[in-house]
Order: C-alpha cells, then sequence, then structure tokens
C-alpha cells in the first residue's frame, strides 16, 4: 500500500481502493488500483514514466500537467492491455481509440504524432484490416513482460531474506 502523506484515497465498490497522487499538479493520477494484484489485473510502470521526454513534450503541447499526461496515458495503456495481446487495435482510429479509453482525442492523436510516436496508425492490406498499434508493446505489456517483472520481484525477495 502507497504510504505518503500527499496521497489521496477515493474508495472503489467495485475493485478496492484508488491511491492518487501528483500534489503539485493539483489534479489525480491514478498510480494503484486494487486489493489483489493478479496477473492479468496490472501494467509494468517505471518510476520515471511520468517524466520520460515524451510525456513532458506532450504535458507542454497541451497546455496541461505532467500528471494529467500520465493519469491518460494509463487509462489509454490499461485499456488497451484488456484490448488487445500484441499491441494491435483492427478497425480503430486515433479518435476511436481515444473514446473507447476515455481520453482526449488530442492527446491519443499527439502519441500517434511523428515526434512521439507511441501510437501508430497501420494501413489495411489484403490480408489485415487497418488499426492503431503501440510502439514496443510485448516489451512492457504482454504476458512473458508481466512474467519477466513477477520472476525478477520474486528473486529480489528472495535475495533480501537470505
Amino acid at each position: 500500500m502507497l504510504q505518503s502523506q500527499n496521497a489521496s484515497r477515493l474508495d472503489c465498490p467495485a475493485r478496492g481502493r484508488l491511491l492518487f497522487a501528483f500534489p503539485r499538479s493539483k489534479r489525480l493520477a491514478f498510480l494503484f488500483w486494487g486489493l489483489q494484484i493478479m496477473a492479468d489485473f496490472w501494467l509494468k510502470v517505471c518510476k520515471d514514466t511520468p517524466n520520460k521526454s515524451e510525456l513532458v513534450i506532450l504535458s507542454d503541447r497541451l497546455g496541461v500537467s505532467r500528471g494529467d499526461v500520465f493519469l491518460w496515458w494509463f487509462l489509454l495503456y490499461s485499456w488497451a492491455d484488456g484490448q488487445t495481446a500484441n499491441g494491435f487495435l483492427p478497425h480503430m482510429n486515433a479518435k476511436l481509440v481515444a473514446d473507447a479509453a476515455g481520453v482526449p482525442e488530442n492527446f491519443s492523436t499527439a502519441l500517434a504524432s511523428e515526434d512521439i510516436g507511441w501510437l501508430y496508425h497501420v494501413e489495411a492490406t489484403g490480408s489485415r484490416p487497418g488499426g492503431m498499434l503501440f510502439k514496443h508493446w510485448e516489451r512492457h505489456n504482454g504476458r512473458s513482460a508481466k512474467k519477466r517483472a513477477q520472476d525478477c520481484q520474486r528473486q529480489r525477495r528472495h535475495r533480501n531474506r537470505a
């Protein structure tokens, strides 16, 4: 459980507790959801994600706080994690992705911009439909990435006990 005097808590009857932070921006950002963590109910989020250059650029470009951009990123990736195993969303465009994930359209469009490049539009071919594709999806979001992260955490706990 997050221990911070700056964190706010909000009860969520369906899943347990939502814990929020980012007091500097006066906005709430999603850090942890749920009382139980299952293999398919979490995302690998690096601690430096809110400060990645791409998100800082998006914050400046969209005129919103980094907390807002991080929250939108998290909502988008959380939604996508339940929709795709390989990072490809068939028949989708930036507007549909934004609507489905509950984020502003200009955010998903900016993610697909050439200088950010975390989301790509893929044209249809004869064998597959067009859609949107997340860059490096398997590196961070596939089952193998989650298993690697869990294995690393388990090994770290084992080393700390020894």
